[in-house]
């Protein structure tokens, strides 16, 4: 059995929806927060996507990033950045099994990729070195939120008690890191120019961040198919 006439329930929809908005809108204000200065904005405005056209001035290689990764990285990296994160085993090698226990190094597996489970390392997953520049910069050393049960908070403390990386000192553990993983030389200099020319590895696995990368041809007009509805 039906009740009320359905030819009705649209127009209610739409009445509702508008009488809610109109509310909102006339909803009184509390006078709570500010709009952000344009500096403000600037500062926050950090993400560095695959093209580096964000990247800031400033360079660094390996062989200077080496004694900063030592003093702010390797407490959870591992020596050389291939073993296994924050595992008490150290001198274990990091094998995919392991993924189910620990995130992936930051060194290595570059034979994986065509394997069923590939190790998601810098060297062997990342598509771009801009990348790992971005995320060292916006999350590393660990800030004072980072806990764990293997004194992650102690060893974040003493690290930000240090002060944070400089623009210079991202650089320079990038080009650590890509060294580590076979990508750069040990004195090549990692700056806005060179860094988003490396080439990883894992670029060819992954959809291109651009879209126009991923259709090169003209693209032709959607099928329509003859048993759709017209």
């Amino acid at each position: 059995m039906r009740y009320g006439n359905p030819d009705l329930l649209v127009p209610l929809v739409v009445v509702l929806t508008l009488a809610a908005s109109s509310a909102l809108a006339q909803g009184p204000a509390y006078g709570l927060g500010r709009a952000p200065t344009d500096e403000e904005v600037s500062a926050w405005g950090i993400i560095v996507g695959p093209s580096g056209q964000d990247l800031p001035p400033g360079g660094g290689t390996a062989a200077e990033g080496a004694g900063i990764y030592a003093e702010k990285c390797a407490y959870c990296h591992g020596p050389t950045g291939a073993e296994p994160f924050m595992s008490r085993r150290r001198e274990q090698p990091y094998t995919p099994e392991m993924y189910c226990c620990f995130p992936a190094p930051l060194v290595g597996g570059e034979s994986s990729l065509t394997t069923l489970i590939p190790v998601k390392s810098v060297g062997a997953y990342w598509a771009s070195a801009t990348t790992l520049w971005d995320y060292i910069a916006r999350g590393m050393p660990p800030n004072e939120n980072y806990r764990n049960t293997r004194g992650g908070y102690a060893f974040a403390e003493r690290v930000n008690a240090q002060g944070p990386l400089s623009d210079d000192d991202v650089y320079a553990l990038t080009a650590f890191i890509l060294f580590q993983n076979g990508l750069v030389a040990e004195r090549d200099v990692m700056n806005a120019e060179s860094l988003p020319r490396v080439e990883m590895p894992g670029r060819d696995v992954m959809i291109p961040a651009d879209p126009n990368e991923w259709y090169p041809r003209p693209q032709v007009d959607p099928h329509v198919s003859p048993n759709s509805r017209r």
